[in-house]
């Protein structure tokens, strides 16, 4: 069992391989994902033949949507991405807990309890993960809107402000932070509609509340990151 167990973490690690290149190196080419595709039908077959069910219908899931966007010729977009991540960190912890145990009923009956979630540990470290790369894109909005407004001739400036807004509040619903994935909805509206849309620069408080917004959202992910003070009355 340990043995196989080993197998498929090593086939996870090629699973995880292959979708980084057809992400970044391919940029998210349909195609690229057929790798990605056959290997997670591998790792469900096995699941299946170990009598470990649950993670099976979780693989297989994974492969199923991978299937779907290839034949629509759909690339992935960041949310998919965190998704497929997320399932795959779920099942090489599920993987270490039957080689740590030895046994698969351990695994068996822990998994109608746990259904699809991550461990704690786990779970925080994913929080981590992409709280940090939500950060990223909010440090390059803040800076873009600073730039316009020390120079509203400079509209080109907030040109990708709401494509980044738009990925770090698909990062915020799947966090299940609803209220500042709203602020960001309503700067990424604001931003697309206001300025980009209508070309005139807004009033000086209009500015100012768009700063407040925006730094709002950026304090709410550092406080998630530090542990600090409780992220929501912050924000």
């Amino acid at each position: 069992m340990a043995n196989v167990s080993e197998q498929i973490k090593e086939e996870m690690l090629r699973i995880k391989d292959d979708l980084d290149i057809a992400i970044h190196a391919n940029k998210g080419d349909p195609a690229s994902l057929t790798p990605v595709r056959e290997r997670l039908r591998t790792v469900a077959d096995t699941l299946d033949m170990l009598g470990l069910q649950q993670l099976a219908r979780l693989a297989r899931g994974q492969q199923e949507f991978l299937e779907v966007s290839i034949k629509r010729h759909v690339a992935l977009k960041d949310n998919d991405v965190m998704h497929v991540a997320g399932a795959l960190l779920y099942i090489e912890s599920s993987l270490y807990d039957l080689t740590v145990q030895g046994s698969t009923e351990f695994l068996q009956g822990n998994e109608a309890a746990t259904g699809t979630q991550l461990p704690e540990a786990e779970f925080r470290q994913l929080v981590k993960l992409i709280a940090t790369e939500a950060l990223t894109d909010v440090a390059k909005v803040k800076d873009a809107f600073t730039r316009y407004v020390s120079d509203p001739s400079q509209l080109n400036a907030l040109q990708d402000a709401p494509e980044m807004l738009k990925v770090v509040r698909g990062v915020l619903s799947i966090l299940s932070y609803e209220r500042p994935a709203r602020v960001v909805v309503a700067t990424q509206l604001y931003l697309t509609t206001e300025i980009l849309g209508k070309k005139i620069a807004p009033s000086e408080h209009a500015l100012e509340r768009v700063a407040n917004a925006v730094g709002a959202v950026e304090y709410f992910l550092e406080s998630l990151l530090e542990k600090a003070v409780a992220p929501e009355p912050g924000l």
